[in-house]
């Protein structure tokens, strides 16, 4: 396995990390905003914008602010902040303080998350075009399947990239995306797409979590294709209901080309709902008869990856890579050589009498498998 460089990176130290993408130094007001529908415009679109940000603390003169009611904090307390700052424009979902309107362009929409997303898109010139962009979901199992993606693409000889909830992989770097259980935020999110078409990159793996998708973080990504691992209970104290909680993860499946879904698991027939007409349905199961079975594609490797919870994800990872082209051979070979990710069933050997493992499962489906 080729030894990939660690580096520790997060959104402000990106430069000094040499991740930041070349990007234009100025955009153009109006044509970011050409991605947002339902707004509504206090001031002139006819601005040039030296940067985007939803941290006041980061504006900088000719930025634009995106003010978002959080959990906790309501940004929208900060825009005195951010005009003082410098900021040129400001979008956010209340109505504007006419005091502000003398010195910047305000715009009003629905939904100020959604926004972000899609102005963090447009500012970085809508990288997930230039790329085939495949989407994780799913309670358990998400990084290993996405990881297991990368891996047997990487190993079929494909331009590929990872962006997980452990780490995003770019031309065998590796750098942190922040607090290893969510999705990362959109502009450090679409930071890492850019990066990754200027590498070449044909396709991205990316795994996306429910606060991800209810968050609207992966707003303004083309998915081509869609997995879903399972669907158990889980993160209730967020989304509140299970039923709200199924929901979130189903938006992924809106507008692939290609599900690719767990036939074994109580939501498969809910979720193949939301894919269109035109997409296409690939399952695949354990127990059930599906598209993809064990018995299909001969499974060899560590014993780790032979255990039932991740035989899963081989099976899912199998089903997208045959797909996207790559031989039952490579797959197998590819299987045979993988390792699993960072704090997945990771045996800590420090010379101690005794067997000492990291793993990251703690939902009830998982800690039962």
């Amino acid at each position: 396995m080729t030894e990939i460089k660690r580096t520790k990176d997060n959104f402000q130290s990106s430069k000094k990390a040499g991740i930041s993408p070349k990007v234009a130094e100025t955009k153009e007001l109006k044509q970011i905003l050409k991605e947002v529908e339902s707004l509504e415009i206090f001031g002139t679109g006819e601005l040039s914008l030296s940067g985007v940000t939803d941290d006041s603390r980061s504006v900088k003169k000719g930025f634009l602010f995106v003010a978002i009611t959080g959990l906790k904090v309501d940004a929208h307390k900060f825009i005195p902040k951010a005009i003082q700052a410098g900021a040129v424009a400001v979008v956010g979902e209340k109505e504007p303080d006419k005091t502000w309107l003398d010195k910047i362009t305000y715009i009003k929409v629905p939904n100020s998350r959604q926004a972000l997303g899609l102005l963090a898109s447009a500012w970085y010139s809508h990288p997930s075009k230039k790329l085939k962009v495949i989407g994780v979901t799913g309670t358990d199992g998400k990084t290993t399947t996405a990881t297991l993606i990368y891996w047997i693409l990487k190993k079929a000889g494909k331009r590929v990239g990872l962006i997980s909830t452990v780490s995003a992989k770019i031309d065998e770097k590796e750098f942190e995306t922040g607090l290893h259980v969510t999705s990362p935020e959109p502009l450090k999110l679409q930071e890492f797409l850019t990066k990754m078409v200027q590498k070449k990159c044909e396709y991205v793996v990316l795994e996306v979590t429910s606060h991800g998708l209810d968050q609207e973080r992966v707003a303004g990504i083309k998915f081509d294709i869609g997995v879903l691992t399972n669907i158990t209970h889980e993160h209730l104290d967020y989304h509140k209901s299970w039923q709200a909680y199924r929901e979130a993860k189903a938006k992924l499946f809106e507008g692939v080309s290609l599900a690719v879904l767990n036939k074994d698991d109580k939501s498969f027939n809910y979720i193949s709902r939301f894919v269109s007409k035109k997409g296409k349905i690939v399952s695949y199961a354990l127990k059930k008869a599906a598209d993809l079975n064990l018995e299909d594609i001969v499974l060899s490797g560590k014993a780790e990856l032979l255990a039932e919870y991740n035989l899963a994800n081989a099976l899912a990872a199998a089903a997208v890579t045959r797909e996207l082209g790559v031989s039952e051979k490579d797959i197998k070979t590819a299987l045979s050589l993988f390792k699993l990710p960072t704090g997945r069933l990771e045996k800590i050997n420090e010379g101690q009498s005794f067997d000492v493992y990291i793993d990251f499962a703690h939902t009830p489906n998982a800690l039962e498998k």
